[in-house]
């Protein structure tokens, strides 16, 4: 049976037997020798003392705080926005219906500058006196 010795990080202690062993709460990174090694071993290396290893679990690692953004929900600013956007739909469709009523109205209107022309000519050709008779106004239509 071998007697094993600990280092402890600034002395070595021992000899131990396994027995020994079990009540010091050995690691897998313990570092460890015995006769017929050349030099110190981690525990985790030697098959003989695999089942003394007590389990140590790894440090936990400080995840960054996260601080949460406070919610905004200002609701005279919502309301503002959402108007704003109602408001502006709106003007859209009027100014849509407005354009579409008077292109109706113009072509319903039937009658262009030469159409107007040709009227006032026939009015001539009919009745060329009282053609002359009415008085010339130049802003006014006939």
């Amino acid at each position: 049976m071998n007697k094993y010795y600990l280092h402890s990080g600034s002395e070595n202690i021992g000899p131990f037997n396994l027995e020994d062993l079990k009540s010091k709460k050995i690691t897998k990174n313990t570092q460890v020798w015995y006769e017929g090694i050349a030099d110190w071993k981690n525990t985790g290396e030697v098959d003989e003392l695999k089942s003394l290893l007590s389990v140590v679990p790894p440090l936990i690692a400080k995840k960054p705080e996260i601080k949460p953004q406070p919610i905004v929900n200002n609701a005279k600013t919502h309301w503002f926005w959402r108007m704003t956007r109602v408001s502006a739909i709106l003007i859209i469709v009027f100014i849509a219906i407005f354009a579409f009523v008077d292109y109706i109205n113009e072509k319903n209107r039937g009658s262009s500058y030469e159409e107007s022309i040709i009227t006032i000519g026939k009015i001539e050709a009919v009745d060329p006196s009282s053609y002359l008779m009415q008085p010339v106004h130049t802003n006014q239509p006939f």
